[in-house]
């Protein structure tokens, strides 16, 4: 089949992709341990001794697509911001969520659904025959392990436990004794889908008030 005929039968590829995960995932664990390169091109792949075919080259492309480099592989102030293992997660974890938006709008965290569930995504909202498919999961899953995604979990940092503000910051009280009372103000932030408030208040209820059943939010 040609490849025009293949772009026919199954669509163009939405999402970056490289047959190579593996360099790809050498390449997002090296950044942050290197100096900064003016480029990300074949001649820092090989000064870091990271694969150099033409298939481990198509990683690049990716890291272009979440905007880690820019169209003529110069690094850029994402790059730099990624290199601070402090909010390098974070930083990738939001381009990740705007390259795969759609995505995102279905599932809070798609990167942890089952195999089947994120293969469906993609074929609903990619395109490509089933190999090129293939490849967009795996590429997509790897960008995800160095990500985070905002949640209230880690915006508490994963604790449980809740001290007293000022009045003046939005009270936030814990009674302890043979009742817990909680008062929280909250704040949610704006330009977030329905997905992400639905997710922040299953996290409360999760993490802060104990809950195991899903909250249903109103729509």
């Amino acid at each position: 089949m040609t490849k025009e005929a293949s772009v026919k039968a199954h669509g163009t590829p939405r999402y970056p992709y490289t047959p190579r995960p593996n360099t790809l995932r050498k390449i997002l664990k090296l950044i942050p341990d290197r100096p900064k390169p003016s480029h990300l091109n074949i001649e820092t792949m090989k000064g870091w001794g990271v694969g150099t075919s033409g298939n481990d080259y198509t990683a690049v492309r990716v890291l272009k697509a979440v905007n880690l480099i820019d169209a003529n592989n110069a690094t850029n102030d994402v790059y730099e911001r990624y290199m601070d293992m402090r909010q390098g997660p974070a930083v990738l974890g939001s381009q990740i969520k705007e390259v795969y938006s759609k995505l995102f709008e279905n599932y809070h965290h798609p990167h942890k659904e089952s195999n089947d569930t994120i293969r469906r995504l993609f074929n609903t909202y990619s395109g490509g025959a089933s190999g090129v498919i293939d490849y967009q999961v795996q590429t997509f899953k790897v960008l995800c392990e160095f990500a985070e995604f905002d949640s209230v979990e880690a915006q508490l940092g994963k604790s449980q436990e809740i001290s007293k503000q000022p009045a003046g910051g939005g009270p936030v009280q814990r009674e302890i004794g043979a009742t817990i009372h909680i008062d929280l103000h909250i704040h949610l932030p704006e330009n977030k889908s329905a997905r992400d408030y639905e997710a922040i208040l299953q996290d409360i209820g999760k993490y802060i008030m104990g809950r195991k059943d899903e909250i249903n939010v109103p729509q």
